[in-house]
């Protein structure tokens, strides 16, 4: 897999040469001005060619006319970069009036594209030169990247398992909640990487001796997060990367040293083996819509007193269907049909909502058409700590090709007021006891209130303070 992964990406590279050839051998702001031009213009171009012929060409006069035909799309290096200056104005205008669709969003404009792609394009690049390695990758995440992107592409995707860090594992050696270098379930996921053949990394492997036993002045503090010790900071999240790389770099390598030829693409072709354990079926996720894409699942025509508001930036966006006014009626539609398991089997059903520590009211969950689920009655979107999060509302659904699911905001309020925010919907085929709506998140949430003021220090020496978060 790791082969097929290197090889995918040598294959895709030339996709972009001829930009990288039109660079030539300018200064370095130059090249960076125009390689985001370029970055800008063709992952909208890539986004205009998805219309229709004879829409596409009707959109492409209007650009030119707008343009002032045309001599303004060729924005020099000086002035190219992004959004900026009169060349990047120009590059903007010279885009399609017409709706353009880029990877998973539609926008209304060429323009508006442009200045999306602008805007994502300056935020990852920050002023850095890319090299032609790293314009592909930004070029194919514009076009195609997706949270599921994976599962609408052709061909079977190329996966590698990183293992990342257990709890108690970065903990000071012989603190409370100190976990061993054996205390990981990595052995059985190594044991399941075997199995299906796949590439296997391991962040615990990569970073023990050096960050356990200070080699070279290191402690786990230089690249885990001093609150709660699980989550990578910048430099750890970084090494997490080069793991990634060095093992495509070594598979780039060995393809020199051994081709890929007929054997490795019949091997790629084979179906997946039965579950390692006898039986272990997974569960299959039937949906998860967010934002955007949650909205075509609420029949606004059957509710009242709800808007599809963004309230985030352009870039960063918020979406989600938000009231203000107790008795507003939320319809959200889905066919909750399961595709294995029983008739009988329900279906787990996830409504994401927002909670805050102001503004937020209560709202109530039921099944009214089609479907059946025991209702949640109360739900309250107001909390106080200093947080707002994303938490879920579980209902288990009788199967229904057509299940509706009203949303109700009630009277009752713990804030005064009574805003409450539906962003997404999940639906999977796991009926068992779950735990995604009850990990103790406020009280999570809470321990890292409490602790953020007494982080331990950072400085390449072992911990002296304590053994754990909160400790």
């Amino acid at each position: 897999m790791a082969k097929q992964a290197a090889k995918r990406k040598v294959e895709d590279e030339p996709a972009a040469s001829e930009q990288e050839e039109e660079q030539g051998q300018e200064e370095p702001s130059s090249k960076r001005a125009k390689t985001a031009a370029a970055a800008a213009a063709g992952a909208a171009g890539e986004g205009e060619q998805q219309q229709q012929q004879g829409e596409r060409q009707e959109q492409q006069q209007q650009g030119e006319a707008e343009a002032g035909d045309g001599d303004a799309a060729e924005a020099s290096p000086e002035d190219a970069e992004g959004s900026q200056g009169d060349g990047g104005a120009a590059a903007a205008a010279a885009q399609p009036a017409g709706p353009v669709t880029l990877g998973y969003r539609t926008f209304a404009s060429g323009q508006e594209a442009h200045q999306y792609v602008s805007t994502v394009l300056k935020n990852w690049t920050l002023g850095q030169d890319l090299n032609e390695y790293e314009l592909v990758m930004v070029l194919d995440l514009l076009r195609k990247g997706h949270p599921r992107g994976d599962e609408k592409k052709k061909n079977h995707p190329a996966v590698v398992l990183v293992q990342l860090m257990p709890k108690g594992m970065a903990y000071l050696a012989g603190g409370p909640g100190k976990a061993p270098f054996s205390a990981t379930l990595e052995d059985i996921y190594g044991a399941q990487a075997q199995y299906y053949d796949l590439p296997w990394l391991s962040f615990r492997n990569a970073m023990w001796r050096m960050s356990e036993f200070h080699q070279g002045g290191f402690n786990w503090t230089d690249y885990m997060w001093d609150v709660d010790f699980m989550h990578p900071i910048d430099p750890g999240m970084r090494a997490i990367s080069d793991m990634v790389v060095h093992l495509l770099q070594e598979t780039a390598t060995g393809l020199l040293l051994q081709p890929y030829g007929h054997a490795d693409h019949e091997l790629a072709g084979d179906p997946l083996p039965p579950p390692m354990y006898p039986g272990n079926h997974e569960a299959r996720n039937i949906m998860c819509r967010y934002g955007e894409e949650f909205a075509p699942l609420v029949d606004a025509a059957a509710g009242e007193g709800w808007e599809f508001i963004n309230e985030g930036k352009v870039d960063k966006p918020k979406w989600g269907f938000i009231s203000t006014k107790p008795g507003s009626k939320l319809h959200v539609v889905v066919n909750t049909t399961r595709e294995a398991g029983p008739p009988g089997e329900r279906t787990n059903v996830m409504l994401a909502y927002l909670k805050s520590y102001t503004h937020m009211g209560r709202a109530g969950f039921e099944c009214v058409s089609g479907c059946e689920c025991t209702p949640e009655r109360e739900v309250d979107a107001f909390h106080s700590l200093q947080e707002s999060t994303i938490y879920l509302v579980r209902l288990l659904v009788t199967q229904s090709e057509r299940c509706e699911i009203v949303v109700t905001l009630l009277e009752g309020t713990s804030s005064g007021e009574h805003k409450f925010k539906i962003s997404g919907i999940m639906m999977n085929e796991y009926t068992g006891t779950d735990v995604t709506t009850k990990i103790h998140e406020e009280q999570w949430l809470g321990d890292l209130q409490a602790t953020s003021g007494r982080r331990l220090a950072t400085a390449r020496r072992p911990c002296a303070a304590a053994g754990r978060p909160g400790a």
